[in-house]
C-alpha cells in the first residue's frame, strides 16, 4: 500500500512540471501550453536544457547518424550537428564584436582559405590577395592574378578614380615600380592634366590632354616637343612644318612634304663620312679698273666662322655689280678654318673695270 502511495506522489509531480499534449510537450514551471509549432518546448528562467556530451571519438563513432542529430562535444567544446557530415557550431568566446547592424574585428589579421593571414585581410591560401592595414592598401601575392571587370556596353563609371574630389591635387603617382622604387612609373599632374613617365623622380615624357608628346619637355608646346638630341632609325615622313632647334640624327630616309626650317645657324648637308657638316654663307666684294688682260690681284683676307677643319668654299651667283664684272673669275686658296683669300682673274682679252659683290658658301666639319 505503501508503495502505491509513493507511485501516486511522483505522478502528480510530472503532471505538475510538465504537460503533455497531443500537438506537443510543455515542459516550464508555470503550466503554459506548448506553441503549436513545437513537439518540445521547454521554458524556465532558472535552469538550462543539456543534450547529450561525449568526446570527439564518441561522437564519430555514432553509427549512422541521423539528419539534426546534435551533441556537445567536450574534446572541442562545441556544438556539433550532423547534415551529410558532422557540422561545428563554434564555440566560446566569437573574436567579432557588434555595433548595432555592423560588426568589427579588430584583434589580429583576418584569413578567408588562409590559416595565416600576414595582413589585416587576405583571401586564398598564402596571401594572394591582401589588404594593408595601416594604408589600406591592396597587393597580390599569385604572378598569375588579375582584376576582371564586366563589360560594358554603354555608358559606364571610371574603372579607376584617382582623386575623391577638387581640380588642384598635388601630382601623384598612379603606377610604381615597386614599394622600394615608388618614384619609378607613371604619374598624373593635376593642375595640367598631364600625365608623365617618371624616372628616379624626374618627368622624362609627358603626355598632355591636347595631344602633346614632350620627351624631356614636361609642358610640351608642340605635337611633339623634344629636348635635347633626337635619333630615328628608319624612314620618316613629315607632312608640314618643322623647326630644330638642335641635333637629329636619322639612320634612314627623311621623306618631307613640305619646308624645313633651321635655326640657330644649323643647316642640313650631306657628307661623305661620319664626320658633322655645316654651311656658311657670307659675301665678298671685289673691284678694279682697268685690270690688264690675264692678270690676276690678290684679294684680302675674308674671314668667317671657325670651322673643325678646312672647308670648301664655293663662289656663288653675283649679288650686284657694275662694269665687266662678267669677265673676272674668282678662285679661293690658302683656305683655312676661319679664312681664306681670293684671285680674281681677268679672262679677256682686253682691260676690265668692275665692281661686284659674290655669294659665297664655305662647307665643312662641324
Amino acid at each position: 500500500m505503501k508503495n502505491y502511495i509513493l507511485l501516486l506522489i511522483f505522478l502528480i509531480a510530472v503532471m505538475t512540471g510538465h504537460e503533455t499534449r497531443p500537438q506537443g510537450v510543455a515542459v516550464n514551471e508555470d503550466q503554459s501550453a506548448p506553441h503549436p509549432s513545437a513537439m518540445l518546448d521547454v521554458k524556465s528562467t532558472l535552469k538550462g536544457m543539456l543534450v547529450p556530451r561525449m568526446t570527439t571519438s564518441q561522437r564519430t563513432a555514432i553509427s549512422s547518424p541521423a539528419e539534426g542529430l546534435l551533441v556537445f562535444d567536450v574534446t572541442t567544446g562545441t556544438f556539433w550537428f550532423y547534415e551529410s557530415g558532422w557540422q561545428e557550431l563554434g564555440g566560446g568566446s566569437s573574436h567579432w564584436n557588434q555595433n548595432g547592424n555592423d560588426i568589427y574585428y579588430n584583434s589580429g589579421n583576418v584569413g578567408i582559405g588562409d590559416q595565416t593571414p600576414q595582413s589585416a585581410f587576405t583571401v586564398g591560401d598564402g596571401d594572394k590577395f591582401q589588404v594593408d592595414e595601416t594604408h589600406g592598401g591592396i597587393s597580390f601575392n599569385d604572378p598569375n592574378a588579375t582584376i576582371t571587370f564586366p563589360p560594358v556596353s554603354g555608358s559606364s563609371n571610371p574603372i579607376i578614380t584617382m582623386f575623391a574630389s577638387g581640380t588642384s591635387n598635388m601630382e601623384r603617382m598612379i603606377i610604381a615600380h615597386s614599394s622600394d622604387y615608388p618614384d619609378w612609373g607613371l604619374s598624373y599632374e593635376d593642375l595640367s592634366d598631364e600625365f608623365h613617365f617618371v624616372a628616379g623622380g624626374i618627368n622624362t615624357i609627358t603626355i598632355s590632354p591636347l595631344g602633346r608628346l614632350g620627351i624631356e619637355q614636361e609642358n610640351p608646346a608642340y605635337n611633339l616637343d623634344v629636348t635635347g638630341t633626337a635619333r630615328i632609325t628608319g624612314s620618316m615622313y613629315l607632312y608640314g612644318s618643322v623647326a630644330l632647334n638642335n641635333s637629329m640624327t636619322i639612320a634612314g630616309n627623311l621623306n618631307v612634304s613640305n619646308d624645313i626650317y633651321m635655326s640657330g645657324n644649323k643647316g642640313v648637308v650631306r657628307g661623305n663620312s661620319s664626320t658633322i657638316q655645316k654651311v656658311v654663307r657670307t659675301s665678298a666684294s671685289f673691284s678694279a679698273t682697268n685690270m690688264a688682260s690675264n692678270s690676276y690681284l690678290i684679294s684680302g683676307t675674308l674671314s668667317y666662322e671657325s670651322f673643325g677643319g678646312t672647308p670648301t668654299v664655293v663662289v656663288g651667283q653675283l649679288v650686284s655689280g657694275s662694269g665687266e664684272w662678267y669677265k673676272i673669275k674668282l678662285i679661293p686658296y690658302s683656305v683655312g678654318t676661319g679664312n681664306c683669300i681670293f684671285r680674281l682673274f681677268n679672262t679677256a682679252s682686253d682691260a676690265v673695270t668692275f665692281t661686284g659683290t659674290w655669294q659665297i658658301l664655305i662647307i665643312g666639319p662641324e
